[in-house]
């Protein structure tokens, strides 16, 4: 009997030893819970944790001049995929964003009287840093965000015209460093959220790549006759344009994007001149990621 009461005894004391053991695990676990969720919230409310990713594809109207193939016009169709980032950083506060841009396009034009035909393509990639100034206090409208700041611009392509047979195509390399401005507003339709956004670039200054009036590219590359091929540019010889008007709503569940380009490239050195004129029209998909650690997440 006497033992039989000591075991009773222990085995009370080590039920309450366990259960005291649970209660300790469940607190800890409550706590880690509720600090990782509290710093999930912390992390999604910083605005640099938050990345803007786009992929946008498009269709318009292509309008090329190139006289170093040909004195005149050539029109028709453009093709255009588009890759744009945007987030905040530290800088200055928080109020210095990045923005990277990739864009790759393609068109088929052809003459007037339809006796002849070129192929044009470019590809560029951009970095800009954008300063985000208190609209509020500017314009005394809420829910809208006026950005601007410089971009610094590589692109690389070419135009190749298919009745040349001495010098058929034409390269084209530049880097610039532009001026850009973004101006972005939300609202709600019949409580149906809606942003929109609007984006100008304008070189300023920068370099480009241009063979002398009537020189060959044997000449350049096989004589190695280099000079003058590399050109300063300012506003005055490249007087460009690009802007880009944009609507972002949600879909389902997902955000969509609607979108018209207009870019005039324009170069004029070496008694040369080149003209792109672009009307675009595209549609992307907008995907919000969170930066944890290098690492990104939905």
């Amino acid at each position: 009997m006497l033992q039989s009461k000591n075991n009773i005894i222990n085995n009370r004391k080590n039920f309450r030893g366990g259960e005291h053991v649970n209660v300790c695990l469940l607190l800890m676990l409550f706590w880690l819970v509720h600090f990782a969720g509290m710093a999930q919230d912390s992390i999604a409310l910083k605005p640099n944790k938050i990345v803007e990713s786009t992929f946008s594809a498009g269709v318009g109207s292509s309008n090329v001049l190139d006289t170093y193939l040909s004195p005149l016009k050539y029109k028709g169709t453009e093709l255009r995929l588009q890759y744009d980032r945007f987030r905040l950083t530290k800088m200055m506060g928080g109020k210095v964003g990045v923005q990277y841009q990739y864009s790759l396009f393609a068109s088929n034009v052809k003459n007037d009287a339809k006796t002849a035909e070129e192929w044009a393509g470019m590809a560029y990639a951009a970095l800009g840093y954008f300063y985000n100034a208190d609209s509020r206090d500017v314009f005394g409208v809420k829910n809208l965000s006026v950005m601007y700041g410089p971009q610094a611009e590589f692109g690389f392509g070419g135009v190749y015209n298919d009745r040349n047979s001495n010098n058929p195509a034409n390269a084209k390399v530049y880097l610039d460093l532009k001026a850009s401005t973004m101006v972005k507003y939300k609202l709600e339709i019949l409580n149906y959220p809606l942003s929109l956004s609007n984006q100008i670039s304008v070189p300023l200054v920068g370099l480009a790549f241009s063979p002398e009036y009537q020189q060959s590219y044997y000449e350049i590359f096989g004589l190695g006759y280099y000079g003058g091929v590399v050109n300063p540019t300012t506003f005055m010889s490249r007087p460009s344009l690009r802007n880009q008007f944009s609507v972002d709503f949600p879909l389902s569940n997902s955000l969509i994007r609607i979108s018209y380009l207009f870019e005039a490239d324009q170069l004029k050195v070496n008694n040369l001149k080149f003209h792109s004129y672009s009307n675009i029209f595209m549609i992307g998909y907008v995907k919000h990621l969170f930066r944890l650690r290098g690492k990104y997440k939905n």
